[in-house]
């Protein structure tokens, strides 16, 4: 029975020490300690304002299509004799080859004839020429009878008067000169006909020389040869097949240079060219119009995959697109088919879709920023004792992930990258510098890829 009384003590003993300790700490109350309030700074990434050598490129995609496009056109109509063995579809033809052969059996008749008719008309020229030659021949010599004709007529008048012969034999020798008088005449008119008669027959010449021309142009044209060294695009002709003139018989693309024709907007080119202008420009220099704006062109396949071209830059369209704004450039490629290598680098062939990124001239001593800390037309920078500051800049160039700064930011400066939401001027910064981030604007303002 003690025993019990004595646990129970032993359980009231703490909580009548607890009361008894609340009743004190209540009677008298203790004051919190203040303690000034703390600022905890904001880690942001940061890349110092650096001078560079920035160089304005544009990425734009196009397709590929081959400068030069032959349509071989029947100008002879008959009956084809003779293709070309490889004539096919997409097989590579050399220059000079001969694809097709119509039947030329009439165009050789037509030839023949028209050289024999050509010959009668230069034997006429011969026959008239020798006939010349006589007539002025025997026109001297009855210019000669005619001068012994009048001295004789002379004589004869004289002794008439003198009663010494009779009238009958003056009449007579009047007569003999009267006559030999009209042959002088004949042979005078015969000569001026003559040029005449010449005219004619060398006009006709000429005619038959020209449809000897023309019958054998028509015989060469039986023979249809490859212009240029090309790839065959289309074949619309088989072996005893009857064309007719103006039928195009088979088609080629040019393989030596291809064309990609790319749209940029107006602002894009405008960054590109900075301002150059085609002002008086002659003829013979606009064959190089990439260098009078300061533009450079690589094509490449759209995977990235390290193939590309060197290209120029040819000509520049010639009216802006009004439903898009954009101006078109068209860019050659020399050899398009030249060093091939199968599963890796294919040649340019017609609808290749590519990617082709101009570059314009490189601007040094040019301070960027990236991209994605520019907020409109303001920064934030790191400021004194480390506060956010935002400021108001103007901006020129701009580029894939990077843009130009001319006003409003000094080399040196902590431009912030992080996107600060809310961002409050004055915030405490933890600045942290983003040095892969400023290789990337490096490589990019620079124009490597």
């Amino acid at each position: 029975m003690k025993t019990r009384l004595h646990f129970r003590w032993l359980f009231l003993l703490p909580l009548a020490l607890g009361i008894l300790l609340f009743a004190l700490l209540k009677g008298r109350p203790v004051e919190p300690q203040r303690e000034p309030p703390g600022e905890t700074p904001v880690p942001v990434r940061v890349v110092a304002a650096t001078p560079l050598t920035v160089v304005p490129r544009s990425r734009e995609n196009g397709t590929v299509r081959p400068a030069r496009v032959w349509n071989g056109v029947a100008r002879v109509a008959g009956n084809v004799l003779e293709l070309h063995p490889r004539l096919d579809q997409g097989v590579i033809i050399p220059a000079g080859e001969p694809l097709i052969r119509i039947d030329p059996a009439d165009y050789e008749l037509a030839v023949a004839q028209a050289e024999s008719q050509l010959a009668g008309v230069r034997a006429q020229l011969e026959e008239l020429t020798a006939r010349e030659a006589n007539t002025r021949a025997t026109l001297e010599i009855e210019e000669r009878s005619l001068t012994l004709a009048r001295e004789e007529e002379a004589r004869k008048a004289e002794l008439l008067k003198k009663g010494m012969i009779p009238r009958s034999d003056y009449d007579r020798e009047l007569k003999t000169l009267l006559t030999q008088r009209a042959r002088v005449r004949n042979l005078v008119n015969t000569l001026n006909l003559l040029p005449a008669e010449r005219l004619r027959l060398e006009a006709e010449s000429r005619r038959l020389e020209a449809a000897v021309a023309k019958a054998r142009l028509d015989l060469e044209r039986t023979t249809l040869l490859m212009p240029f060294t090309g790839r065959i695009s289309k074949k619309a002709v088989e072996v005893a097949q009857y064309v007719r003139p103006g039928e195009v018989l088979v088609s080629a693309d040019g393989i030596d240079l291809a064309e990609i024709e790319v749209r940029l907007p107006l602002s894009r080119l405008r960054n590109l060219v900075q301002g150059r202008v085609l002002e008086r420009v002659s003829p013979e220099q606009t064959a190089d119009v990439g260098r009078l704006l300061g533009l450079s062109a690589v094509v490449m396949l759209p995977d990235d995959a390290g193939v590309s071209w060197p290209a120029r830059v040819a000509r520049i369209g010639d009216a802006l697109d009004p439903r898009t704004r954009t101006m078109s450039l068209v860019l050659e490629v020399d050899h398009p088919y030249a060093h091939v290598v199968p599963g890796i680098r294919p040649p340019l062939v017609k609808g290749l879709f590519v990617t082709v990124e101009l570059s314009g001239e490189p601007h040094p001593e040019t301070l960027v920023v990236p991209e994605e800390a520019l907020h409109q037309d303001h920064l934030y920078l790191v400021g004194p004792r480390g506060r956010l500051q935002r400021r108001q800049v103007e901006t020129g160039l701009r580029g894939e992930g990077w843009v130009a700064v001319t006003d409003g930011l000094d080399a040196g400066e902590q431009v912030v990258i992080t996107d600060l939401a809310p961002a409050i001027e004055g915030t405490l910064l933890e600045p942290v510098a983003d040095d892969r981030a400023l290789q990337r604007l490096v490589a990019a303002a620079g124009g490597r890829r």
